[in-house]
């Protein structure tokens, strides 16, 4: 007898559930055309004539000058038919619908007329607006009448949501202990009309492309490192985080040693799965299980030592950093938390190929010292940028 399940009517999306999941994606392909700025979202919109599937006319922020992604394509159809935008909706076929990837905003600071305001002066002619993201209120109500900035990473796919799951606890957990060293995380989530996308928000922090300066930024990562507490004194995380599209294993363990090999194993497994066997790997594989993973990470743990578990950033390459314009100072980013041994941080910075030198090291253990038996250092690194 099969195991099967036969999915039943009400599993299936509907006919009209993947048109409507077709029109937001090219909605979105939209706003990937819009140019990245500080001061405003990327959005995309389309106009659709819902009795054909028709796209009428498509629109991205900025596309036009000074022209959100609605009025767009509200402008595109009035040059099209040479009528002012006002007589658009004499023009529009009678069950036009609008999709857009958030949803048209009620106030603008410019003082130019809200989109919100343009589709309503329609009188009914865009009966229907899809929308994928609400916006947040934050970005057009400062008590200082300013706007508010955002970045929006958007993936798709079940592995997608647990990656900006992740993204979004990895970066709350560095925004409560070092506010000033990370954007701060504004929420995670999946799209209503498009239920395989999924996305991370935070707020926008222009960055400019330099190194930053060793004695500051190993200062604000030693401080990360020091104040930081696991909940409950143990390695790991509460959920699973993503080192690029790889999951890592963050179970709790009391021990170190522990949770690092079990890590490993996993990595070394993916690597296995993706490139295939090899026996030079097989061969070398239980000397590092067996004999060099406990004698450097033992040693740690022994004879009265013990290993503090600090929270890392997880994936600290110099791309996961900059400088903010407008502070001077260094920020990270992009990171997938665990509470770890702090060494394991420079890991990412052994390579030769990695722009954050031994001054940063050494700038970081001038204010943590390097943990015992120090003539196991280098060895551990060596170990960590596996």
């Amino acid at each position: 007898m099969s195991n099967t399940t036969t999915p039943q009517p009400s599993d299936l999306p509907s006919t009209r559930e993947k048109i409507h999941q077709r029109f937001m994606r090219l909605a979105l392909a939209q706003a990937r055309l819009s140019p990245p700025m500080s001061t405003k979202y990327s959005v995309g919109a389309l106009l659709v004539d819902s009795d054909g599937n028709e796209i009428l006319s498509t629109g991205y922020s900025l596309e036009l000058p000074a022209m959100h992604a609605e009025q767009c394509c509200l402008a595109k159809i009035a040059a099209a038919h040479d009528v002012p935008e006002e007589r658009v909706a004499e023009v529009l076929p009678p069950r036009t619908v609008l999709y857009t990837t958030m949803e048209p905003c009620s106030e603008r600071l410019s003082g130019r007329r809200a989109c919100a305001d343009r589709i309503l002066a329609l009188k009914g002619a865009v009966g229907i607006v899809y929308v994928g993201i609400a916006e947040p209120d934050v970005f057009v109500a400062r008590l200082d009448g300013t706007r508010q900035p955002f970045f929006m990473k958007v993936i798709n796919h079940e592995i997608g949501r647990k990656m900006v799951h992740g993204e979004f606890e990895s970066m709350k957990a560095i925004y409560e202990v070092s506010p000033a060293f990370a954007p701060k995380p504004v929420a995670w989530g999946t799209y209503q009309c498009l239920p395989d996308t999924h996305f991370f928000l935070c707020e926008f922090r222009n960055m400019k492309e330099e190194k930053p300066d060793p004695g500051e930024f190993g200062s604000r990562l030693a401080a990360l490192h020091q104040d930081s507490q696991s909940p409950n004194g143990k390695f790991g995380f509460h959920v699973a985080t993503y080192s690029g599209n790889l999951p890592q294993v963050n179970d709790w363990e009391d021990s170190w040693e522990v949770f690092f090999t079990k890590n490993l194993k996993l990595a070394l497994k993916f690597e296995i799965e993706a490139k295939g066997p090899d026996a030079e790997l097989d061969t070398l594989l239980p000397v590092l299980f067996d004999k060099v993973i406990p004698r450097l990470l033992q040693p740690l743990e022994s004879d009265g030592r013990s290993v503090k578990p600090s929270l890392v950033h997880g994936d600290l390459w110099y791309g996961n950093s900059g400088i903010d314009t407008t502070t001077g100072e260094s920020l990270i980013f992009d990171a997938c938390c665990f509470y770890a041994h702090n060494e394991y941080e420079f890991g990412q910075w052994m390579p030769a190929c990695n722009r954050f030198g031994p001054e940063y090291r050494e700038a970081y253990h001038s204010s943590v010292e390097i943990s015992h038996p120090k003539e196991d250092y280098k060895g551990r690194l060596d170990l960590y940028k596996l």
